[in-house]
């Protein structure tokens, strides 16, 4: 397995899983457009290893997208993998990201939807295309464990963390784009696959958040990002070429339970 000369977009890669992915595909030999509306921890680590290029980009924005590939496009830089990688979650720390069901907001379904889901439409679209064109490339989707199996709910009381509604329905959707486009590129020899991870272990979790979640997961533990690093490497690698509109599950056991 390896990634020399081939040309990555990551976006969400300052995230907590695009900082740890940016560095992974860096290490592995890729050339790695790191995408994000923050910059800050991916200039720690610029120049450091591997070919960095570190670009602005709001994944919900259009236009955003169009001056990525007009960057792209003077630069002569062609894209061989797509990682849609951004995402709003718990990290994201909006006030009305509850569980709570009856106080959702139309408002607070849109914010979460245009950042899980169309901003991942919208790099299939542009970027997408251009594979399309050429008849060559992986785009990656980020889903989720609660794409294809409802949180538990009375795990999260009294943890400060939540698994709201618009969440799950964000990377269910993720799934279905990803099997839907995987479908509709086929034939133009672009593969869309899709990745859902169990939860993963920050330093921010408390000892009763810890202690729940490994109870209810057959791994007896959260997962580290680093063990996301062999579904990435193989979708975007040439080794999976036969693989297209699948979901690979990364998640301890979780959703088998």
């Amino acid at each position: 397995m390896t990634l020399n000369k081939k040309t990555i977009i990551l976006t969400g890669a300052n995230g907590f899983l695009g900082i740890n992915f940016t560095k992974f595909l860096l290490e592995e030999g890729a050339i790695v457009i790191a995408a994000d509306k923050k910059l800050d921890k991916l200039k720690v680590i610029r120049n450091k290893i591997g070919k960095l290029i570190i670009k602005k980009l709001d994944v919900t924005s259009e236009r955003s997208w169009t001056n990525l590939t007009k960057f792209l496009n003077k630069k002569k830089i062609k894209i061989d993998v797509l990682i849609n990688g951004a995402g709003f979650t718990n990290n994201s720390k909006s006030k009305k990201y509850n569980n709570n069901f009856f106080e959702l907001s139309k408002k607070h379904y849109d914010e979460v939807m245009d950042i899980n889901l169309y901003g991942s439409i919208l790099g299939c679209q542009i970027i997408g295309k251009e594979m399309y064109k050429k008849k060559n490339g992986s785009i990656i989707n980020i889903a989720s464990m609660y794409a294809v199996k409802s949180p538990k709910h009375f795990i999260y009381a009294g943890t400060g963390i939540s698994a709201p509604l618009s969440y799950a329905l964000s990377k269910s959707a993720v799934v279905m784009l990803t099997k839907y486009l995987g479908t509709l590129f086929a034939k133009h020899k672009v593969r869309v696959n899709c990745i859902s991870p169990g939860g993963m272990q920050q330093s921010t979790h408390g000892k009763k958040w810890l202690k729940r979640f490994s109870s209810m997961c057959p791994a007896g533990r959260m997962g580290n990002p680093n063990e996301l690093f062999g579904a990435i490497l193989y979708l975007s690698s040439d080794l999976s070429s036969y693989s297209n509109g699948s979901n690979i599950i990364v998640d301890g056991g979780w959703t088998s339970w």
